[in-house]
């Protein structure tokens, strides 16, 4: 799902800059998730791990998007309705796969519904983020 992400932000415009930090700290993520410390709990670990990718997913749209569109309420909105939308789908995602691959994850509505409280605020995080960063690179 992360490659799929990485292709799709090719495809929507995300500057390469941006992409390889974004697949740097999504190695990151996958790495924290897969090699989960012991000393910390695999809920914390799914809370930490979806803001981060919030906060990924939501800097690449700004990116993206202010390229496009000059208003930049219209790109904060439109990235932010955006990340709601992925973090939806990734849990579907996640649904899919546990189902196909029969894996021990067993999905409950509880942690699906804290995923994607996470990753939306970790994608307004994300937003914010990218807004001050353009801010900047424009002069104020």
């Amino acid at each position: 799902m992360c490659l799929a992400g990485l292709v799709g932000g090719r495809v929507a415009g995300v500057p390469d800059r941006v992409l390889l930090l974004v697949a740097v700290g999504l190695l990151v993520v996958l790495w924290m998730v897969w090699i989960d410390p012991p000393s910390t709990s695999s809920r914390r670990t799914s809370a930490l791990a979806h803001t981060i990718g919030g906060i990924l997913a939501g800097w690449a749209l700004v990116e993206a998007l202010r390229r496009r569109i000059s208003d930049w309420l219209a790109v904060a909105l439109l990235a932010l309705v955006a990340v709601a939308f992925l973090t939806v789908l990734w849990e579907f995602g996640e649904y899919a796969g546990d189902r196909l691959l029969d894996t021990a994850l067993v999905p409950r509505k509880r942690d699906s519904a804290e995923d994607i409280f996470f990753g939306a605020f970790g994608g307004a995080v994300g937003v914010a983020f990218g807004m001050v960063v353009a801010s900047l690179r424009r002069g104020g």
